[in-house]
């Protein structure tokens, strides 16, 4: 198993040229680059690369450009460790993760009335 650590999105994107992970855990607020634009370029250099965001809040809007981006699966800080294990478990497998609560948040935002 090969473990690596980055302090920035620029330097995740050199760890990429060395490294062929299984999983990223991504944080979105990072110095240098943030994770969006990092997942962005992840991404064309390695499409199909499984990545969990790790974020501190469950805006649609954040949620909706990690997916946009690439991201497979999200998180928020805060949870706890079953739920980042299931969230782990479900996008090393090359399943979507999204809580329950931030997919009934999207899909209530969603809805639209005629």
């Amino acid at each position: 198993m090969v473990v690596a650590e980055a302090e920035n999105g620029r330097m995740f994107l050199d760890l990429l040229d060395e490294f062929t992970p299984d999983l990223v855990l991504m944080d979105v607020e990072m110095p240098v680059m943030g994770g969006l634009e990092a997942i962005i370029k992840a991404m064309a250099m390695r499409p199909g690369l499984r990545i969990l965001v790790l974020h501190a809040t469950d805006e649609r809007d954040n949620i909706n450009a990690m997916r946009n981006a690439g991201a497979i699966g999200f998180v928020l800080k805060n949870s706890g460790k079953k739920e980042l294990e299931k969230a782990i478990k479900k996008v090393i497998a090359g399943n979507n993760y999204f809580p329950d609560k931030m997919r009934q948040k999207s899909v209530k935002k969603s809805i639209i009335i005629n």
